[in-house]
This record gives structure tokens, sequence and C-alpha cells, in this order.
């Protein structure tokens, strides 16, 4: 399983360990971080990428990277200063929050003694990229989602170590693996 935040993440792993593996073929589910995992304890897929926050008590999981929170906006909404963007550079500004980090956005402000202005909220970070493309706010997302903006936005790190999440791969402790998934589990482990 895959997330579109993790998916540009994932597919040069994939082809790294098709190199080695020639012989192996796979399939992709897709959704939320939520339901992907819900999928491993079901037993529908062997394992997934997911992203944090996740509550990780009933599977393994291997760390695959960390990854900063973005502030993406488009040009004439352009993002103050140089360089990376303080947290409080945002007070004040129109905020578009990709609903699976609300929390984790919310209580990192709440933990700076700072009221955001939220403009909207969004199921998928697709949506909140659109929205702040079309002029709506400042789309607040994982760096993994990147990818889709366009090359016409403006993008700066958040600089707040209280909005890093990290992403990892999920599966069921007790569950007999394919020769395959557990040879991809155990590339993850290398990675």
């Amino acid at each position: 399983g895959v997330t579109s935040s993790t998916a540009g993440l994932l597919a040069p792993e994939i082809a790294r360990f098709l190199a080695r593996c020639p012989e192996v073929s796979f399939q992709l589910r897709d959704g939320a971080s939520y339901t992907l995992l819900q999928y491993v304890l079901d037993g529908i897929i062997d394992l997934s990428v997911a992203r944090t926050p996740l509550n990780l008590e009933s599977v393994d999981s291997l760390p695959l990277g960390r990854e900063p929170m973005l502030a993406v906006s488009a040009p004439p909404d352009a993002l103050p200063g140089e360089g990376d963007l303080p947290l409080e550079a945002l007070l004040g500004r129109p905020l578009i929050l990709y609903r699976r980090y609300e929390s984790l956005v919310l209580d990192t402000f709440a933990a700076h003694k700072i009221i955001p202005s939220i403009a909207g909220k969004c199921d998928r970070s697709y949506t909140a990229v659109c929205c702040a493309e079309g002029g709506l706010g400042i789309a607040v997302l994982p760096a993994g989602a990147i990818r889709m903006v366009s090359k016409q936005m403006v993008f700066k790190t958040i600089t707040s170590e209280a909005l890093y999440t990290r992403t990892i791969a999920v599966r069921q402790p007790d569950r007999h693996l394919s020769k395959s998934a557990q040879a991809f589990w155990e590339y993850f482990a290398e990675i």
C-alpha cells in the first residue's frame, strides 16, 4: 500500500528492489495511511508504506525517512522572507489544512501560543494544493506531497520540529509473508 504523499518516495525504491529481484511483480493499493494500516491488519495487503502520526501498537514497523511540513502558496501570495519559514510567519495568513494533519498542525500552533487563520480543510493533499494554486490560501502539507505542486507554486519548509512526519513500512507481526513480500520487507530494513 502507498499514500499519495509517499508514492513518489516508494517508486524509486521499488525500481531498485526489482533490479535486484527481477522475477518479482507487485500490486499497489493507494489510500490514506489509516485505510492502508487497516488493510494490513485485515490481511488484504502484506505491506504498506504510511506516514505518521499513526497508531503502530498492533504492527511491526520500519522507519524509512523523516520529512518536514511545507507551506505551499501561489506566487501572488508569496511566502515571506528567504529560506525556511518560521511558524510565526504564518500568523494571520489564510491556511489550508490537509485534514490528516489537522491535529498535528493545530497542536503545534497552540504550543507556540499562535492562533492560526484557517481558511479551509481538505481530505486530500492534492486538493489542498489545488486550493493554494487557486489563491485560496497557503496549504500546509508533508514534503512528500510536493511532487503534486506545479512549477509556478512557491513552497518553503516550516521550521518546527513538531511538524516533522516519519515515513514507515508496516506489516502484521505474526502474518506469514510470501517470499517476494518477505524479500521486500528485508529490503526496507536495509535502506
